[in-house]
């Protein structure tokens, strides 16, 4: 979902040209922001969208809890201040960051290990299925070529 929210945010900018007219009220994320329009559109507004409003979207009692902590001390969340959390969660975050995971009030993620199924089981058989139906690709009998060489 960060990724998302990422992509949201940079397209819009994109369109908007805001590296020629910048517009607080768009898309970016004024230093010490609290919150951003784009991680709106990804919870409540989400939420008011599907006309869940009342069971999903924000962290309040009654609704259904999903909640994800993240690892600040990753990689892609450095420096991490006050003034620079949001933005680094929707420019820079992925979800190899996201340490708990916890959905309707369970467990499916905790210390980075996945709850809920077996991940080796998973990842073995999405290997062994690939392996299966690559040779069987059409736009792979025909492979094209390429050669690498050093330009100055």
């Amino acid at each position: 979902m960060v990724r998302e929210m990422y992509l949201v945010a940079g397209v819009h900018a994109e369109a908007r040209r805001t590296f020629v007219s910048p517009d607080a009220n768009l898309f970016q994320i004024p230093t010490g922001a609290t919150t951003a329009v784009v991680l709106d559109m990804a919870t409540i507004n989400g939420a008011k969208a599907l006309q869940l409003e009342t069971e999903i979207g924000s962290i309040e009692v009654g609704k259904k809890a999903d909640l994800v902590l993240w690892d600040l001390t990753s990689y892609e969340w450095i420096p991490t201040t006050r003034f620079n959390l949001v933005s680094n969660f929707i420019f820079n975050a992925t979800g190899r960051s996201a340490r708990t995971v916890i959905c309707n009030g369970k467990p499916v993620i905790d210390d980075c290990q996945l709850l809920t199924m077996d991940e080796q089981t998973i990842l073995r058989t999405c290997q062994q299925f690939g392996e299966k139906i690559q040779p069987k690709a059409p736009w792979l009998h025909e492979r094209e070529a390429w050669r690498l060489r050093w330009v100055r």
